[in-house]
């Protein structure tokens, strides 16, 4: 169920920040963040990972592009990543 879907994303999470140096360091040094209070995304970015999430319902257009590392529902990428509702995408954009 949901529960569970919760519980392996937020172990592949714990398991990403393992092998990821640049996820490994206290998070507030090194970190950029853009965002779309309208549009209701959100990016991290973090040497060569970003991190982004969509908190609105409907699908959002991020202006970002890179290699699927991790994803909560499917992200569609091309020059920029679309993110279905309520979902994210870890993506190695270096």
């Amino acid at each position: 169920g949901p529960h569970a879907r919760l519980w392996n994303a937020y172990r592949d999470l714990i398991a990403l920040r393992h092998r990821e140096p640049d996820l490994a360091d206290p998070w507030l040094e090194d970190l950029r963040i853009d965002y779309d209070e309208q549009h209701r995304w959100i990016v991290m970015y973090r040497g060569a990972l970003a991190i982004a999430c969509n908190l609105g319902e409907a699908p959002a257009t991020v202006p970002v592009a890179g290699s699927v590392v991790l994803a909560w529902d499917e992200p569609t990428i091309g020059e920029a990543t679309v993110l279905p509702g309520h979902s994210f995408a870890v993506l190695r954009t270096g």
